[in-house]
C-alpha cells in the first residue's frame, strides 16, 4: 500500500513538471496599438469669468451741510460705478439742524427724497428706474433764500450707501488658425482654479459646451466650428457662477496607428525526463 502511495506521489509530481515545461515552450510575443500623436497648443489665456450678486458698501462721511444766500453751499457728492444695479439705500443721522429749508438726496440730477428732517436716523430707499451703472449721488440742503440772515443748515452723521447689483462678466478671447497648421483634431482644454456653478463655452457663436465643467475640462471641437483665420472663443458663466484658470486650444495631428505585431515566436526547449523507480 505503501509502494503505491510512494507511486502515485512520483506520478503527479512528473505531471506537474510536465505541464511546467511545456508552457515554457512556447513564448509568445506581445501585440498591441499604441497612439502615435503630435499635439501644439495653438493659443492660451487666463480667465476669469463671473455672473453673481454682489454688494457695494461705502462710507459718505459726515458733514455740516449748509446752504445761504451769503453763505455758499456744503453738499455731499459721490460717484458709482456698478453693473446690473438692482436696488440701493442710504442711510444717514441728523445730529443738529436749524430747519430752515428741506433737504434732498439726488442721483443723477433727480430728486429721489426730500423733507425737513428732525434729529433722527433715516433710511431712504432709491426707485430701481433710477438706478443705472453709473451713478452721481447728492445729498444737499436747499438755499434759505430770502431767510438771509442764516443758512439753512443740517449737520449730518455716517452717511452710507449700499448697492446691491447683479454682476455679469464674461471672457470673449480672439486667436488665429493659419492655413499652415496641419490637424485632424481640436480640444479646448480649461484648467480650473476656481469652479463654482455652470457655464457655457462657444466657438464662433456656436456652443460647444454647456452644464458643470470638471476642474480640468476638455472639449472636442467640430471641425466645422474652428476655422482657418479668426476664431472667437468666449466662455460664459450661468447666473449664481464663477469661474478662473487658464483655456488652452490644442490641435493635434497624427492617426493613431497600430504597432507592429511582433511575430509569434516558438522555441523548443527539451525536456528532462525523470526516471522514477516504482
Amino acid at each position: 500500500m505503501g509502494d503505491v502511495d510512494e507511486f502515485l506521489v512520483f506520478l503527479l509530481v512528473g505531471l506537474f513538471l510536465l505541464l511546467f515545461g511545456l508552457l515554457m515552450v512556447f513564448n509568445i510575443g506581445p501585440a498591441g496599438e499604441e497612439e502615435r500623436r503630435t499635439n501644439t497648443t495653438i493659443f492660451e489665456t487666463q480667465f476669469d469669468a463671473a455672473y453673481v450678486s454682489k454688494v457695494q458698501e461705502a462710507s459718505l462721511g459726515s458733514k455740516k451741510l449748509y446752504n445761504g444766500l451769503f453763505f455758499g453751499s456744503n453738499e455731499i457728492t459721490r460717484h458709482v460705478e456698478t453693473q446690473g444695479a438692482q436696488n440701493m439705500t442710504i442711510s444717514f443721522s441728523v445730529a443738529s439742524s436749524n430747519n430752515l429749508a428741506p433737504l434732498e438726496i439726488m442721483v443723477n440730477g433727480k430728486r429721489v427724497v426730500q423733507g425737513n428732517y428732525a434729529i433722527g436716523d433715516y433710511t431712504v430707499d432709491v426707485p430701481g428706474e433710477m438706478l443705472s451703472d453709473k451713478m452721481n449721488i447728492q445729498v444737499r440742503p436747499w438755499s434759505s433764500l430770502w431767510k438771509i440772515w442764516a443758512a439753512n443748515e443740517y449737520n449730518v452723521k455716517n452717511v452710507r450707501l449700499e448697492l446691491r447689483s447683479l454682476y455679469f462678466g464674461k471672457k470673449e478671447s480672439a486667436f488665429l488658425l493659419s492655413s499652415d497648421q496641419e490637424f485632424d483634431e481640436a480640444r479646448v482644454e480649461l484648467v480650473m482654479d476656481k469652479n463654482i456653478g455652470s457655464m457655457k463655452v462657444e466657438l464662433n457663436d456656436k456652443e460647444v459646451f454647456s452644464g458643470f465643467a470638471k476642474d480640468l475640462q476638455s472639449i472636442k471641437l467640430n471641425q466645422t466650428v474652428i476655422r482657418l483665420g479668426e476664431n472667437k472663443l468666449e466662455i460664459i458663466p450661468n447666473k449664481n457662477s464663477r469661474f478662473s484658470g487658464t483655456a488652452r486650444v490644442v490641435v493635434f495631428s497624427g492617426e493613431p496607428q497600430k504597432a507592429e505585431e511582433q511575430q509569434r515566436t516558438v522555441s523548443y526547449r527539451p525536456l528532462s525526463v525523470f526516471a522514477m523507480d516504482p
